[in-house]
């Protein structure tokens, strides 16, 4: 029971995990649904969100995926980071504007002994330059959150060699081009 309380404190200790669900097989860890009538729930809204990422991705087949790079820019703690990593791309590189949530998600990984199959760097989307180019990039539930999201998804164009997916709750009428 105290190995139990101690897990729990630590894990507890790591902070809110929004929009995740870490899971090792036997210990879960992640946000409490608790939806009141008329709220989102969205946690099933970022699971419809990375369910289509992934399916999307799965019609490449594996000998194409091995030779393609990857980069979930906006990446949280890595969550969909090392999901999509599981699909066995050359590489895969996660981008995070907040250290803390680089670190947490690193916590985790540790705590739930999940081997991470990802680098992950503390930049913005304003930071990332030419050196991150990747054949795919993804952006799940990022651009909303940023200052010019017009800018933004320009930069992560530019940061795209070959494919760019966007996820997101909504978006504004004049960014669809």
């Amino acid at each position: 029971m105290i190995k139990k309380n101690k897990l729990a404190l630590e894990i507890n200790s790591l902070g809110r995990f929004s929009m995740s669900n870490w899971s090792n097989g036997k210990i879960s860890v992640g946000e409490i649904r608790d939806i009141k009538k008329g709220n989102a729930d969205w946690i099933k809204v970022k699971e419809f969100g990375v369910k289509n990422i992934m399916n999307f991705l799965n019609k490449f087949p594996p000998i194409k995926r091995r030779q393609m790079t990857l980069h979930d820019v906006g990446c949280n703690d890595g969550f969909l980071t090392e999901q999509l990593a599981r699909l066995k791309f050359k590489k895969v590189l996660g981008s995070e504007p907040r250290l803390s949530t680089i670190r947490r998600g690193k916590k985790i990984r540790k705590i739930l002994n999940i081997k991470s199959k990802c680098k992950y760097l503390c930049k913005s989307i304003e930071g990332l330059g030419r050196d991150l180019h990747t054949d795919i990039v993804v952006s799940s539930g990022v651009l909303h959150h940023t200052d010019n999201v017009i800018n933004n998804f320009k930069k992560l164009l530019k940061i795209s060699k070959k494919i760019l997916l966007i996820e997101g709750e909504f978006a504004k009428e004049d960014l669809i081009i």
